[in-house]
C-alpha cells in the first residue's frame, strides 16, 4: 500500500511540474507581460529560461506560441528594449537580461538559421527574435516586395529592433501574453 503511495504521489508530482512549465507566467515589462522561456515544439515552452528552443521561421513563427500567448509586435521589442538590458550569463549560456529589478528575464544569444543546410551561426554573440510585424520594402535586395520582417536583434554592446531580415531565416520565438 505504501509503495502504491509513493508512486501515485510521484506521478502527481510530475504532472505538476510538466503542468508549470506548460503555463509560463511570465514577467511583466512596460505593460507587456514576457514569457520566462523560449518556444520549444510548436505550442510549448522549453523547460529553461537559458534552453534556445527552436527556430522558425517568419511564418512559422506567427503560429507557435502555446495557447494564451502569442509573437510579440516590433513595438512591443521596442518597448523591452527600452526597459534597459545588459549582456550576461546564465549557467553557460550568453544572452542578455532585459528589464529592471525583480522584473527582468534572460533570453538567449541563439544565433540564426540562415540557412537551413547548416547548424545555427552565432549562438552565444547574438540573439534574433521574430516580431509579429512585415515589413513591406526590399531595402534593394534582390528580394521580394514584402519578404523581410522586423526581429529584435542584440549583441554583446547593444540592443535593437530591427526590420531587415528576410522572413525565410530561422530564429527562435518568445511569446508574449495575449490579452
Amino acid at each position: 500500500m505504501k509503495k502504491v503511495f509513493l508512486i501515485l504521489l510521484a506521478l502527481l508530482f510530475t504532472a505538476r511540474l510538466s503542468e508549470a512549465v506548460a503555463q509560463n507566467d511570465g514577467v511583466t515589462i512596460g505593460g507587456v507581460t514576457w514569457a520566462t522561456r523560449n518556444v520549444g515544439a510548436k505550442g510549448k515552452f522549453v523547460k529553461n529560461p537559458q534552453d534556445v528552443g527552436r527556430y522558425y521561421t517568419f511564418e512559422e513563427a506567427q503560429s507557435v506560441c502555446p495557447k494564451g500567448w502569442r509573437t510579440p509586435t516590433a513595438g512591443e521589442f521596442d518597448t523591452l528594449v527600452g526597459a534597459g538590458s545588459e549582456w550576461t550569463v546564465e549557467g553557460t549560456t550568453k544572452g542578455r537580461s532585459f528589464g529592471s529589478g525583480s522584473a527582468t528575464i534572460f533570453i538567449p544569444a541563439a544565433g540564426a538559421h540562415f540557412t537551413y543546410d547548416k547548424a545555427p551561426a552565432e549562438v552565444g554573440a547574438r540573439g534574433h527574435y521574430w516580431s509579429s510585424d512585415a515589413y513591406s520594402d526590399a531595402l534593394g535586395y534582390d528580394l521580394p516586395q514584402g519578404a523581410m520582417a522586423y526581429n529584435l536583434r542584440f549583441d554583446e554592446k547593444s540592443a535593437m529592433t530591427i526590420y531587415h531580415n528576410n522572413r525565410a531565416f530561422g530564429y527562435p520565438v518568445r511569446c508574449v501574453k495575449a490579452e
